[in-house]
């Protein structure tokens, strides 16, 4: 029987069943005082050439301008699977929670996500680890 498995295992990052993602961001968007979404290119180019990485199991998420390693509490409302998202609440003390989501659901390399943290608003694209 375990041979019948073998040729699907490398499957299982395609269909959202990894471990982790490396992400990085493409685009980000910022609130005006006006209440609209205006898009930071100043910050995505802060942003550019730099990955954040995501562990599926514990919600802990490493590197700018996600990272969650100051949470008080890390909320992994969602492993997702094929027919819904990875999500992640980061729970701090003093400031803004951070909310990411993973649309695992998306069987192919490249995974979209978005993410929010207090009046900012991440966009981009996640590889399965």
């Amino acid at each position: 029987m375990r041979l019948l498995l073998l040729p699907f295992i490398g499957l299982l990052p395609a269909i959202g069943l990894a471990d982790g993602f490396s992400c990085s961001v493409n685009e980000v968007y910022s609130l005006t005082d006006s209440g609209v979404m205006r898009r930071d290119k100043s910050y995505e180019s802060l942003l550019s050439g730099r990955s954040f990485s995501v562990d599926r199991t514990r919600g802990v998420i490493t590197g700018y301008p996600l990272d969650n390693s100051s949470a008080t509490e890390i909320r992994v409302l969602s492993l997702g699977n094929e027919a819904s998202s990875f999500k992640v609440l980061s729970i701090r003390a003093k400031d803004d929670p951070y909310y990411l989501r993973i649309d695992v659901f998306r069987a192919r390399p490249d995974i979209p996500f978005v993410g929010f943290k207090g009046d900012e608003v991440f966009s981009g694209i996640c590889r399965p680890l």
